[in-house]
């Protein structure tokens, strides 16, 4: 029996998507323009790669997997949001949600909802902010910093 069997449809359709309102909080928080946001793109793909080898417990690799064949639409992760807070409030709203269904898959939850902390972290380091041309500016402005400590909330961690 996988993990994924767990969850009724719905409930696996919201976790499968916990890493994407991942990167919509923390992109949400303070916006990087075109680099930026290709780098937060990379960093989250080297996260799902990560838990597609196992090293965060079978819950992250299940669902990293599943990333692989579906990709949320814009709608499925800021809803009818009409700004950035709207969105980033989806986002940590709907974390919430994942984070209560993810208590379902048992010992797993653990170590799913730390492998989506620590990819919140990679995604806030992966561009720096407030510089220019990729000079200056800081690893993590107080916008992402804020936002990595409403996900931690929002997960209970």
């Amino acid at each position: 029996m996988s993990v994924k069997d767990s969850f009724s449809p719905d409930e696996w359709n919201s976790v499968a998507q916990a890493p994407f309102f991942i990167s919509a909080a923390i992109g949400m928080s303070d916006p990087s323009g075109p680099f930026g946001m290709m780098k937060e793109g990379m960093a989250l793909a080297r996260e799902v790669k990560e838990a597609i080898d196992g090293q965060h417990g079978e819950l992250a690799k299940e669902v990293a997997t599943e990333i692989r064949s579906h990709r949320p639409s814009r709608h499925d992760l800021i809803g009818d949001a009409k700004s950035p807070d709207e969105a980033q409030a989806h986002a940590m709203q709907t974390l919430t949600t994942i984070a209560t269904l993810a208590e379902k898959a048992g010992s797993d939850a653990g170590p799913f909802l730390a492998w989506l902390n620590s990819s919140a972290q990679a995604i806030a380091e992966a561009g720096k902010e407030g510089g220019f041309l990729g000079f200056g500016g800081e690893a993590i402005s107080a916008e992402e910093q804020a936002a990595l400590g409403k996900v931690r909330v929002a997960l209970g961690q």
